[in-house]
């Protein structure tokens, strides 16, 4: 009969052995971090540099095009300079140049890449690793984590905001400044960091934004429509 079971002790004994263990271990967490994270950063100026260069080669295209259009005169770029322009940008002794030539749109890019790729390949992947690999006594039964509650249940903001939805329990209360908030809406928590110095997450709007609301609440009207009766904003969510 024990042909047919589960040999559960020697499962966890391979498990304290094995080198999947490594992925829970702080040394090799860190170790991940840094090397992942330096991969990130070359991917996202590399990422970067391809729309830069594509703005550089359109560009003159479409400035030819117009004057052709106006006066009848072709006058396209040289291929060979187009050629070597992009030789010279491609170049990996050069990644760092893009740094220095960054405009709206480039340094747009650069940021959400760095953004996107460090969330789901450094921070996401280090966090399941440390939860799923640490040495700890482990059962069926937990508490469930942010990120699971946020797939279940709506978001709304704790305070200053109408819901449309049917009243319910709050299930979790969440800030959105913590790291915890990022790894799930990176661009909401952003935004929060962003009006979180004008005064707009107040309980009682505060600062710049309690002396541009009433310009901005008789100039745009329709954009806060809904929103008259609202005195302050808010920190966290539910």
């Amino acid at each position: 009969m024990k042909l047919f079971k589960k040999d559960y002790r020697a499962e966890r004994q391979f498990m304290r052995e094995s080198y999947i263990r490594w992925r829970g271990r702080p040394w090799f967490l860190w170790l991940y971090g840094i090397i992942a994270t330096i991969g990130v950063i070359f991917i996202s100026l590399y990422v970067t540099i391809i729309v830069d260069l594509l703005i550089r080669v359109i560009g003159p295209y479409i400035q030819a095009f117009k004057f052709y259009m106006q006066s009848g005169v072709a006058q396209w770029p040289e291929f060979n300079d187009v050629m070597n322009m992009t030789a010279t940008v491609l170049n990996p002794l050069n990644i760092f140049t893009i740094l220095f030539r960054l405009a709206l749109v480039t340094g747009i890019v650069l940021i959400l890449c760095l953004l996107l790729l460090i969330k789901k390949y450094v921070f996401q992947r280090i966090y399941d690793w440390y939860q799923l690999f640490r040495d700890q006594t482990r059962n069926t039964n937990r508490f469930a984590e942010v990120r699971e509650v946020d797939k279940v249940y709506k978001l709304i903001p704790d305070r200053n905001k109408n819901f449309k939805g049917r009243p319910g329990q709050p299930v979790l209360h969440t800030q959105g400044y913590t790291l915890e908030f990022f790894m799930i809406h990176p661009f909401l928590w952003a935004w929060q960091w962003v009006k979180r110095p004008l005064g707009m997450n107040s309980l009682e709007f505060s600062g710049v934004y309690k002396k541009i609301r009433p310009v901005l609440l008789e100039r745009l009207p329709k954009l806060f429509e809904k929103q008259l009766n609202v005195q302050g904003g808010f920190d966290g969510f539910y």
